[in-house]
């Protein structure tokens, strides 16, 4: 297996290939991952230090994606922008 690590933050790692590589990839063995680690990895979730795969303390999962009403909010914007713009370059309704 090998690791993707990004050497400017804390040396996160951020891909892994089991097939295949990285360009200057790290080498790391499938015995030496923390239990789980494929299921719930996520770029930043793990650190490669001293040659061992460890959690990230510091790790905060990504914003979920935004809640049904506010999707529903921005559809209304983008269909008002629309007819707003069709306004503007037609001087009538959005076709």
């Amino acid at each position: 297996m090998q690791l993707q690590v990004n050497e400017k933050q804390k040396h996160e790692i951020t891909g892994y290939a089991t097939v295949g590589g990285f360009v200057g990839g790290i080498e790391a063995e499938a015995s030496s991952l923390p239990e789980g680690f494929e299921e719930s990895f996520a770029p930043g979730k793990y650190l490669y230090e001293n040659g061992q795969i460890v959690e990230n303390p510091d790790y905060i999962p990504p914003a979920s994606a935004s809640e049904p009403e506010e999707r529903a909010t921005l559809e209304e914007r983008v269909s008002d922008l629309e007819e707003a713009l069709a306004m503007a370059i037609y001087g009538g309704e959005a076709v």
